[in-house]
């Protein structure tokens, strides 16, 4: 169970609010020197003394099948040519966190962060769209190259 403050739950559930939520993603890979910082709304906002660039973008969740792997559409509107720039000079996928935080208070964290990878990104003059999905468990070495199983590391095992 997610603690949020009291105000947001008003927020969230009153009829009517005057709180703003926004979604805001963290674009990190290591073929960049700084990260590109987007949030979904007409307005910069500052979090954590980092500027966050108004830009705005949406999110297609997937279908519910049970067969398929399930990833999240992101649709980046209005690109600058800076964002395109990082979309072509990375050469893997990069890294994006995304959240949801209120315009009043953009420090406090409402939901996320959520850490996925952006994956077959195409892109024109109007959009930047890719798939997210979560790093595949099958990328994942295990065991942890640092462990051998010796009596000294697992004395249960013997």
């Amino acid at each position: 169970m997610r603690n949020v403050s009291e105000t947001v739950r008003r927020a969230l559930y009153n009829q009517e609010t005057d709180k703003v939520f926004v979604p805001i993603a963290t674009i990190e890979h290591e073929d960049i020197e700084e990260p590109y910082r987007v949030v979904g709304d007409s307005e910069d906002l500052v979090r954590g003394g980092e500027v966050y660039t108004a830009v705005p973008f949406r999110f297609e969740l997937p279908d519910d099948q049970e067969d398929r792997i399930q990833s999240i559409r992101i649709v980046l509107e209005n690109v600058s040519r800076t964002l395109v720039e990082m979309v072509r000079s990375v050469s893997t996928a990069p890294d994006v966190a995304f959240e949801i935080v209120r315009v009043d208070d953009p420090d406090d964290t409402v939901a996320g962060p959520w850490q996925m990878r952006l994956g077959d990104v195409t892109y024109n003059a109007l959009v930047i769209e890719g798939e997210l999905t979560r790093k595949k468990r099958l990328d994942v070495e295990f065991p942890r190259q640092d462990y051998s199983y010796v009596p000294a590391h697992f004395e249960g095992l013997f």
